[in-house]
Order: C-alpha cells, then structure tokens, then sequence
C-alpha cells in the first residue's frame, strides 16, 4: 500500500476506503502518517472533515499519456532492428 499510495492523484479517505477495503479510521492514520514521510502533498486550503492530497510521485493524464508515447516509439525501434 505505502508503494501505491504516492503514484495516486488524487487522496482522500474515502478513495483509500474503496481501493483497500480498510476503515476511515485506519485510512486517516495512514495518510497522516505517508504526509509526515513527505509522501502526500496537501493540495489547497485543508479542513478537519475534508483532506485532500495528491502523491509525490503521481503523474497527471497528460504526462502519463506523454510517458506511454515515448515508451512505446522506444520498443517500436528496438523492434525495426
């Protein structure tokens, strides 16, 4: 979970709750904990009820699909030899 949970987008309890099946109490522990280790960044303005983060490591739609393209004309070369 610690590995995956940076490469997500978009954190918040409830999206931890339905991905890994664990409660809200044991979802808040850990993104207190992965902010701590400067593994989640908060975005915007935080509330006590509500907690948005986003992963150090996550990529958006566009940088992901830019990364996939390059991947892919990469192995189309190495395939033309």
């Amino acid at each position: 979970m610690e590995k995956e949970i940076p490469k997500i987008l978009c954190v918040t309890r409830a999206i931890l709750c339905e991905k890994f099946k664990i409660s809200g109490s044991v979802a808040r522990a850990l993104i207190k904990d992965l902010h701590n280790r400067q593994l989640l960044i908060p975005v915007g303005q935080q509330h006590s009820t509500f907690d948005l983060y986003k992963g150090a490591q996550a990529k958006s739609a566009t940088k992901r699909a830019e990364d996939e393209a390059a991947e892919a004309a990469q192995t189309k070369k190495k395939k033309e030899k």
